[in-house]
């Protein structure tokens, strides 16, 4: 739900704010400032130091590096295709993400084609929807432990997918 979150505050609700009140070229601006911040806080990550390796060394860790890492994902991918629960909660999050990223791509024509409006405005109509999936965010983790889970995401999903089918 928080990346949903964060997908929905980015680029449903906070890009065309950014947008209309600074302009399209000042949004990229924005986000070059947000991509800086982000390497600062990454190179901020404690680096492991392995000491110092010749070229022969270094090729022999980045191979056998990489193989651990594909024998990892592997590993992985079986273990999400033999656990149902953990399969459905990867398809859930895969099916919100792409949802909510064809929302972002749609909203703006939505907004000029069918009610008129310009392109960044289209906050206005679509800001509902992120203060929804925050309020229900919020009341699924307090009160979402008392509902049966698979009966929960299968309606939860069926209500999307309507959602989406009324736009049409």
């Amino acid at each position: 739900m928080t990346s949903s979150l964060a997908q929905v505050m980015g680029m449903i609700i906070l890009a065309p704010i950014i947008i209309k009140i600074f302009g399209l070229s000042a949004t990229f601006v924005f986000i070059a400032m947000f991509y800086m911040v982000a390497a600062y806080a990454v190179g901020r990550i404690p680096a492991s130091h392995t000491g110092k390796q010749n070229l022969k060394d270094a090729l022999y860790s980045f191979q056998s590096g990489w193989a651990e890492t594909w024998q990892e994902v592997k590993d992985g991918w079986r273990f999400v295709a033999r656990t149902r629960v953990v399969l459905l909660g990867v398809v859930y999050m895969s099916t919100m993400s792409a949802l909510v990223m064809i929302l972002g791509m749609l909203a703006p024509g939505f907004a000029v084609r069918v009610l008129g409006l310009r392109p960044e405005d289209s906050v206005l109509v679509f800001a509902p929807a992120g203060v929804g999936l925050l309020v229900m965010t919020l009341i699924m983790g307090r009160f979402g432990h008392n509902l049966p889970r698979a009966k929960t995401n299968g309606i939860s999903m069926l209500i999307i997918g309507l959602s989406f089918a009324s736009f049409g």
